[in-house]
């Protein structure tokens, strides 16, 4: 999907939304009451939400572009964009400009609006 302010860039996105007793049946790894902590697992709000990506690798959660709509621990949502510059370590998207990063907000904010 094109950007509107960049129109020669585009995002990619998918959001799945489910509820936590959904989620709890397939994914053993999300960390349960009364249970011991095994190695790897974690909390719905450590792990879901908003990521935005690039190369398919999601790189930095942006949960307040949506939280407004609906709890962000409901979804799992990606959205790409290789236009992103990203930080050295790879673990954030703060080197793209601001432009840019208003512009996807922006159509994301859009696409959760209709």
């Amino acid at each position: 999907m094109a950007l509107t302010k960049n129109p020669d860039k585009t995002i990619d996105f998918l959001f799945a939304i489910e509820g936590e007793g959904a989620r709890r049946e397939y994914n053993n790894m999300l960390r349960r009451q009364k249970r011991p902590r095994i190695p790897g697992d974690y909390l719905s709000e450590e792990r879901y939400g908003l990521w935005l990506g690039c190369d398919f690798i999601p790189v930095q959660r942006f949960n307040p572009w949506v939280s407004e709509h609906s709890e962000y621990t409901r979804m799992h949502a990606f959205v790409n964009c290789d236009h992103l510059e990203l930080t050295a370590n790879r673990t954030s998207v703060e080197n793209t400009p601001a432009e840019l990063l208003r512009d996807i907000e922006e159509k994301v904010r859009s696409i959760f609006d209709n």
